[in-house]
């Protein structure tokens, strides 16, 4: 008897899409010139594969128009497809849902997490079937059409129930899905994703995603298991690259090690890519992580002015702290992607300026910059809520326009500040790129700040 077949897919990208699969779910960046694996996607296929024949079907690689997206995936006759969802497009994704649904196959809408008042705004109907949080021990029964807490129906959004499903349980994600070659992170290349823990305990939740979604409680994968996913995915012909996804992945100083001392031992060849904060790296851990194959680390920074960073934002990591970290890192070959982000309620052009300098004074290899993202949930969220700056059912935005309002800067002002901030990240990530020249284009920032 043939199992039965689910498929899972990534809709076409819409205006305003983002790149799935890189803020916990709920979306992130708009799509441009990388586009990641839905890691999320591949691990329900790992659980469902006892019963059913998983296949992928991501439309952001082999972008289609939406009519002939839900043909191609009619053609495939499966008994169930799952979609995923991301907040900033998902009144879209609901629609391209309902038309797979129509032609009377059960079609679940994959959100990690969404909050009842974001929901009801969208014109939601009784059919529509949402599959959400860590839904994954619970996905045999709910394939089967028996009641879970992870799923529901309607506008009706039952209580949150919660994230943190252990990582160290769960199969290895479904790698072999993939295209080869198919998915890029501009900084390694073609590459494929790993997530080797899950969770945030940091206060900076106050703003991001990640505990939201998978919780302040930390767990982590064992160092031979990640070794062992990497190694199968390498063997199905996936790049050597990776990107690993955790939200903080050296928390756990003594586990890095043992990480890197299992990748270099196991004779893997590939280089990797990972994000972390500044706090949580020493000189060893670098020196092993590059003996590892890591040439790259995303640090959040958020602002480079060091007082809001502190305090409104949550974060620890103080200027010098991250001067000296940066330092390390480049001793090691190692490069340092700076992230940030321009637009907090009470941000200055003077606050910006000194994004600007941090800039210069640290000369990263690479720096974002984005405007910041009330992520329903987040205390971030209810605090501009209860202000009035924002309306409770709002949807997220991508990053690539405001849509948080500042106390002291037009829209019109942080879209060319950020226009700034990026052509000054430009010049300082080139290394031909003399000093004063850094510096002089700073000093236009600063005239141009005094204008306004």
């Amino acid at each position: 008897m043939s199992r039965r077949h689910l498929s899972l897919v990534v809709p076409p990208p819409v205006d305003g899409s983002v790149v799935s699969d890189y803020a916990g779910g709920l979306g992130f960046e708009p799509l441009g010139d990388y586009v990641l694996p839905p890691l999320d996607l591949l691990q329900i296929a790992a659980v469902a594969q006892a019963t059913f024949e998983p296949e992928l079907l991501d439309f952001a690689v082999a972008p289609l128009d939406r009519a002939s997206a839900v043909n191609r995936i009619l053609e495939s006759r499966p008994d169930i497809v799952i979609v995923q969802a991301d907040l900033p497009t998902l009144a879209s994704t609901m629609l391209f849902a309902r038309a797979i649904r129509a032609a009377g196959v059960r079609t679940l809408i994959r959100i990690q997490r969404i909050e009842a008042p974001t929901l009801r705004r969208l014109n939601v109907e009784l059919a529509d079937e949402w599959l959400w949080g860590d839904c994954y021990f619970d996905l045999p029964s709910i394939l089967e059409g028996v009641p879970s807490p992870f799923t529901f129906c309607g506008s009706d959004v039952p209580p949150w129930p919660g994230g943190g499903a252990n990582v160290g349980k769960l199969p290895f994600p479904l790698h072999r899905l993939l295209k080869p070659g198919a998915y890029v992170y501009p900084k390694l290349g073609h590459c494929f994703t790993v997530i080797t823990s899950r969770g945030c305990p940091f206060p900076c939740g106050y703003f991001c995603p990640y505990p939201l979604v998978q919780g302040n409680r930390w767990q982590a994968r064992a160092p031979a298991d990640v070794i062992a996913e990497i190694g199968d995915a390498l063997d199905f012909g996936l790049p050597p690259h990776v990107l690993f996804r955790d939200a903080v992945f050296t928390l756990d100083s003594s586990r890095t090690l043992d990480l890197c001392s299992g990748i270099e031992r196991g004779g893997l060849c590939f280089t990797w890519w990972c994000e972390t904060r500044a706090d949580l790296l020493d000189e060893v851990q670098i020196c092993a992580m590059a003996r590892a194959g890591c040439v790259g680390v995303n640090l959040g920074v958020e602002t480079g002015d060091e007082e809001l960073r502190l305090r409104l934002l949550k974060g620890r990591t103080t200027d010098h702290r991250l001067s000296a970290t940066t330092l390390l890192l480049r001793r090691y070959g190692i490069a340092s992607s700076l992230l940030f982000m321009c637009g907090w309620p009470t941000e200055t052009v003077g606050s910006l300026v000194k994004t600007a300098e941090l800039i210069e004074r640290v000369r990263p290899a690479s720096a974002g910059v984005v405007f910041p993202t009330a992520y329903p949930g987040t205390q971030f969220h209810d605090d501009l809520v209860r202000s009035g700056l924002l309306d409770e059912g709002a949807l997220p935005t991508s990053g690539a326009v405001p849509q948080v309002p500042s106390e002291h800067l037009a829209a019109s002002v942080l879209i060319e500040a950020r226009r700034h901030l990026i052509d000054i990240a430009r010049l300082a990530s080139d290394p031909a790129v003399k000093s004063s020249d850094v510096a002089e284009r700073v000093e236009e920032l600063r005239s141009w700040a005094h204008v306004q």
